[in-house]
């Protein structure tokens, strides 16, 4: 068992860096096309940062600068709420949408050389062991 937790951690930690690492875009880091991934499928719904702090696990300051960023470069819009003034909203911009479509084209073709790769089967289990292991390390029971 203890050579299993090595082993283990060494492959969480290689799969980790490789994801940080080797970017999925050419367009953009990591967290500003999840964030975009977020919006895309969120589309008139709203959306704060808080929210988007807690689906990518990172602090509000840090969430603070990506949105600052993102914004600059006009990837999304900021409303603050007409009914609590202390609540922003947070929308992709509609005029990128073609940005993030064919981003998210790139990243599937990536994606698409993985599942060829790995086969259909294969393909299923990892997704089942993946989702086992998010909800193991979210402190649920599985």
């Amino acid at each position: 068992m203890n050579d299993l937790n090595e082993e283990l951690l060494d492959t969480w930690i290689n799969l980790i860096t490789h994801i940080n690492s080797n970017r999925l875009t050419s367009k953009m880091p990591l967290n500003e096309s999840i964030i975009l991934r977020i919006l895309y499928h969120a589309g008139n719904n709203k959306v704060t940062a808080t929210f988007l702090c807690q689906k990518l696990g990172i602090q509000k300051s840090q969430m603070n600068r990506i949105l600052q960023n993102m914004e600059d470069k006009d990837l999304i819009i900021r409303e603050r709420s007409a009914d609590d003034k202390r609540q922003i909203f947070i929308y992709l911009n509609s005029k990128q949408l073609t940005l993030y479509r064919t981003q998210h084209a790139e990243i599937l073709k990536y994606i698409d050389n993985i599942i060829q790769q790995l086969g259909t089967e294969n393909t299923k289990q990892t997704i089942e062991l993946l989702n086992k292991i998010i909800t193991i390390t979210k402190g649920e029971q599985i």
